[in-house]
C-alpha cells in the first residue's frame, strides 16, 4: 500500500511540474537569439552558448630541474 502511495505522489509531483507554463523569447536585433524560460531557469538555445576555453595549467619544473638550475 506504502508503494501506491509513493508512486501516486511521484505522478501528481510529474503533473504539478507539467503544469507550469514554458517560455519561448524570440529577439532579432541584428542577430536572432532565442531563450526558453521555466521557472526561474533561462538557457540560451540560439546561438549556442559559447564554450570556455580550457585553461593550461603551468607546468612546475620538478626537484631535480630545479637542483640542476641551482648547481650552473
Amino acid at each position: 500500500m506504502i508503494v501506491l502511495w509513493i508512486l501516486l505522489g511521484l505522478i501528481a509531483l510529474i503533473f504539478l511540474l507539467l503544469c507550469i507554463p514554458v517560455r519561448f523569447d524570440l529577439n532579432y536585433n541584428g542577430e536572432a537569439t532565442v531563450f526558453i524560460r521555466y521557472l526561474f531557469l533561462k538557457y540560451r538555445v540560439l546561438p549556442a552558448p559559447e564554450k570556455k576555453p580550457e585553461s593550461k595549467k603551468e607546468k612546475k619544473p620538478s626537484e631535480k630541474e630545479s637542483e640542476e638550475k641551482a648547481k650552473e
